[in-house]
């Protein structure tokens, strides 16, 4: 099971390892791809160019964007997950690698955890 904890404003994070590397992400359950990293990243890590997508933003701006094959592991489970590098310092955990798991979010311990399911 992946624990985390919650930001001072409620927000869920959860621990990965990307690149040998451990960061905390923010748990993203509005985002559905896999990750969003840092645009610096970009150059950092070189992953493929998967595809190309367009979609909707929540201000509902329309963009296009490349999206990557990235590789992060969490909970000791490697995955390679659809990945979109933005203008945010954050690193955001979304839906898609999320899918094997089930998100438990305890606002009065301020804890999260994200439970590995068969």
């Amino acid at each position: 099971m992946a624990t985390g904890q919650l930001t001072p404003t409620g927000r869920a994070t959860v621990a990965v390892e990307i690149a040998g590397q451990n960061f905390e992400a923010v748990i993203d359950t509005g985002y559905e791809g896999g990750l969003q990293l840092p645009l610096d990243w970009l150059a950092i890590l070189a992953p493929p160019v998967h595809a190309r997508v367009t979609y909707q933003l929540g201000t509902g701006v329309i963009v296009t964007r490349d999206t990557y094959l990235v590789s992060f592991t969490m909970d000791g489970h490697t995955q390679t997950v659809e990945t979109l590098f933005g203008d945010s310092d954050e690193l955001l955990l979304g839906v898609d690698a999320m899918r094997d798991y089930r998100l438990v979010i305890d606002y009065p311990a301020s804890t999260a955890a994200l439970d590995r399911t068969p």
